[in-house]
């Protein structure tokens, strides 16, 4: 479990978390960040006895599963300090947790007026399940306890209104489930078009009607879920109008609030990533320029709203004004989201090699490709990242004819990427380089390199133009 709670923290989460790992004790040897930070650097091919033998060489077993134990711990308590101001539930739950701790001490007024704080910030963003827990446990301590003032039939009556809100959200919930569950259960292509229709139709009639008015959460709900649904059985197409009408409906029902920021650059980003694979930069630019506006209140969100906006704002002017992609990549470079970020910096490096190898210039493109693989945080990377980088240095050497290079280096390189799934067009290539180094030459064929499937190489785009690279470096024998 420890794993996969690692691999889903953000750079923001996880710098979060090795600032509060050491606000008790920051000596340089702690285990647990080199625990982190070995899950984090081995990706899918985590070792745990490796990592045990690393951590613990004399072989303290139980140490070690305590070291996991107490690191799954921290990282929960980090994530709640982080997301205390930001996320209404863990804020809520926390005045709740700590309402009764004080109720325990005998406080009630205090226990009082924190269940009032966790009340409105569950009602803030509508979480009317969490306001009837709040409720009953309030209701609960003045009927105990008394006071002038705060009287159990207010907050009965409160609970009782509350109550009206969960109806309509169960209301919802059943119908969402009995939807949901035939589109599963659907099995001819046919007959999940026509269930998503109705689950559209559904949707649209509780949206523009009047029984959600004022409802937000209870309608992004409705969102989520006809989205997850588009995403898993429905096209591109089809999800990309469905997001931009929403976008254009939570807009003009002024739904982006400040406190809801993370829904607007959570629908912006995906609305872009589908404009840009149907080639309609463009639009995707429009969107964009909001996704700007809104920067300075993303919060914990900031970091990778900025990168994004910068990495797919360069990919959509690339072709379409690629003076005004340089004019972007210089005022990133200019941003201490890129300046103090190595992994940052590396994407911006990674548009200029790849704009160097594009215009015919091997040597500036392999000059940048050196200057990556040899800063100190090169080998901080993630495997992936790492694995492209060696990837493009083989291509470019062998473009260059440097053959003692690619033969000397080619082979650890192939070794590592031939098991990933996520870089079969690397290994690709790298297979056929091998063959021509050790003169066993094998056939390229364009059908198998078409049917080679994966994301692009980082958010910028691919770090070389491998359809190009194919075309005017790959011997033809």
């Amino acid at each position: 479990m420890l794993q996969e709670i690692i691999e889903t923290l953000t750079k923001e989460e996880l710098r979060h978390l090795k600032l509060f790992l050491n606000r008790t004790n920051s000596r340089g040897d702690r285990k647990d960040i080199k625990l982190v930070d070995l899950f984090r650097n081995a990706g899918e091919k985590a070792n745990e006895d490796k990592f045990f033998r690393k951590l613990y060489p004399t072989g303290e077993k139980n140490a070690y599963y305590r070291l996991k134990n107490r690191l799954t711990e921290e990282i929960f308590k980090s994530l709640s300090a982080l997301y205390f101001d930001e996320s209404s539930d863990i804020q809520s739950l926390q005045l709740l947790g700590l309402a009764r701790h004080f109720w325990r001490l005998g406080k009630h007024d205090i226990a009082s007026s924190l269940l009032d704080r966790a009340e409105r910030s569950a009602m803030k963003y509508q979480d009317f399940g969490l306001v009837e827990l709040i409720l009953t446990e309030h209701i609960r301590l003045r009927t105990a306890y008394p006071k002038e003032g705060v009287r159990p039939d207010a907050l009965i009556a409160r609970r009782m209104m509350n109550r009206k809100n969960i109806g309509l959200e169960q209301e919802v919930d059943d119908v969402l489930g009995v939807l949901s569950l035939r589109v599963k259960e659907a099995r001819e292509e046919a007959d999940i078009e026509m269930l998503l229709k109705n689950m559209k139709d559904t949707l649209d009639a509780y949206l523009t009607g009047d029984k959600l008015n004022g409802l937000h959460e209870l309608r992004i709900r409705l969102f989520h879920s006809y989205h997850d649904l588009l995403e898993r059985y429905g096209t591109d197409k089809a999800r990309s109008k469905m997001l931009r009408q929403a976008y254009k409906a939570f807009s003009s029902e002024k739904i982006f609030t400040r406190e809801r920021v993370a829904l607007q650059v959570e629908m912006i980003r995906k609305i872009v990533q589908l404009l840009m694979v149907s080639e309609k930069a463009d639009k995707a630019l429009k969107y964009l320029e909001e996704l700007k506006e809104i920067l300075p209140y993303a919060g914990n969100h900031r970091e990778e709203a900025e990168v994004f906006y910068y990495a797919m704002s360069f990919k959509a002017l690339r072709s379409i004004n690629p003076v005004k992609a340089g004019e972007i990549i210089q005022e990133a470079s200019e941003q201490s989201v890129f300046r103090d970020d190595f992994e940052h910096q590396m994407l911006l490096q990674a548009t200029q090699i790849r704009t160097s190898f594009s215009n015919g210039k091997l040597e500036a493109a392999q000059n940048g490709i050196t200057t990556l693989r040899n800063d100190r945080s090169f080998k901080e990377l993630e495997e992936r990242d790492r694995l492209i980088i060696e990837s493009a240095d083989v291509l470019l050497r062998f473009a260059g004819n440097d053959t003692v290079y690619v033969k000397h280096f080619l082979p650890d390189t192939l070794k590592r990427i031939e098991s990933r799934e996520d870089l079969k067009r690397q290994a690709y290539l790298l297979t056929l380089i091998n063959g021509f180094a050790n003169d066993d030459p094998q056939p390229f064929s364009m059908k198998e390199w078409k049917a080679l499937t994966g994301e692009e190489d980082f958010q910028t785009g691919d770090l070389l133009d491998y359809d190009a690279w194919i075309l005017k470096y790959l011997p033809r024998k």
